[in-house]
């Protein structure tokens, strides 16, 4: 038999209510200290190419959760420069019709596509800024919800002279840059034995496309890696005629796994994005569009993080017969976070698309501030 002691019952339940009282005060520290540990973002960005930034896109991956009840904010500014055009191009504006410095016109597209009607042709100038905001809420202890809005602006920062000094500093091929007028906005696109495409109106600034996500982050761990699955939806709330939303119902989902050792983090992403239209304003065909990123960080100290990612993401032009903007694109992100205090940080990521190889926005730089009340 055991042995019995006397009990005290006002004395345990004294006891139990103080304990209860010190569990509920320290929860949420708790809670904060269980998501500060997990892995950091990806410093990766959504493709902010013109012609790709209406459609649906996945920024980089995040395998944090947010605890029940909880909310968490992120406000993005981002900007991106896009300089995308193929040889022939260049070749009938330099050379054929001897256009060097000067705009790309109607004429000048019409004129091209009579010269050139079973040949593909593309160019595309501009530049646009993109202010975000996503609130995220903790469903349950695996389950969270996002709703994400945002503003685009083509002509709020006009940065093509940074970009080339950016190109030079680097020793970066120009790509022809200096051949054309800087803040146009400029779109010519041809597909073999297509119609020319052709707009240079400024497009008016408005909202983006919302994007509603479900974030699912089981709290086990598989082999040492944190897992999760994101499963999205884009409603076309933006202008198509703007370049500002896609025109349809977007779909996407992802899977994405990190794991920290000691001081560095590492991510993988693997993701499919289903565009709700057969053309996207430019006429071009559509088609589902791949996404594989990779990325590495590394904390130094309490406040500072540094980190680099490499993302390779499939055209969403693939149907089209464009040469190098309907393959693979490829891009390197660079970044650094501060944390502000226990419960917000500020990030700065910069990408860079790596030149012949796929079509994505030639550079982008995103500030991020992150915010859990």
């Amino acid at each position: 038999m055991f042995p019995c002691f006397p009990v005290d019952v006002r004395r345990l339940r004294r006891l139990r209510a103080v304990t209860g009282r010190v569990f509920l005060a320290i929860f949420p520290l708790l809670a904060r200290t269980a998501s500060a540990s997990d892995p950091e973002p990806a410093f990766a960005e959504r493709s902010l190419h013109i012609l790709q930034a209406p459609l649906l896109g996945f920024s980089g991956a995040d395998v944090s959760s947010v605890p029940p009840e909880r909310l968490e904010l992120d406000f993005d500014e981002q900007y991106a420069n896009t300089f995308s055009r193929n040889s022939l191009a260049l070749t009938i504006h330099n050379h054929e019709l001897r256009r060097t410095g000067l705009p790309w016109t109607r004429e000048e597209a019409e004129a091209a596509h009579a010269a050139h009607p079973n040949e593909a042709i593309v160019f595309v100038d501009g530049e646009l800024v993109r202010s975000m905001v996503r609130v995220r809420y903790g469903w349950t202890r695996e389950l969270s919800i996002a709703l994400e809005a945002g503003w685009i602006s083509h002509d709020a920062i006009s940065a093509d002279r940074s970009v080339e000094g950016f190109h030079r500093t680097f020793h970066l091929p120009s790509d022809g840059r200096p051949d054309f007028p800087r803040g146009r906005f400029v779109i010519a696109v041809q597909s073999p034995g297509d119609k020319m495409h052709f707009s240079d109106r400024a497009p008016e600034n408005g909202f983006s496309d919302t994007t509603m996500t479900l974030f699912w982050r089981p709290e086990s761990e598989l082999l040492g890696w944190r897992v999760g699955a994101d499963v999205s939806a884009e409603a076309p709330t933006g202008s198509a005629n703007d370049f500002n939303g896609s025109g349809s119902w977007d779909f996407g989902a992802r899977v994405v796994a990190a794991r920290r050792k000691e001081a560095w983090s590492f991510g993988f992403e693997l993701g499919e994005v289903f565009p709700g239209l057969d053309a996207t304003p430019a006429r071009l065909a559509t088609s589902p569009y791949g996404r594989l990123a990779l990325s590495i960080g590394h904390r130094m100290g309490d406040q500072w993080i540094a980190g680099a990612s490499f993302t390779i993401e499939q055209s969403p032009f693939r149907r089209e017969n464009l040469g190098f903007a309907s393959e693979d694109g490829v891009e390197i992100g660079l970044g650094v976070e501060r944390a502000l205090g226990a419960r917000s940080t500020l990030r700065l990521t910069l990408t860079e698309n790596i030149m012949g190889v796929g079509d994505r926005a030639d550079v982008g730089v995103t500030l991020s501030l992150r915010v859990r009340p």
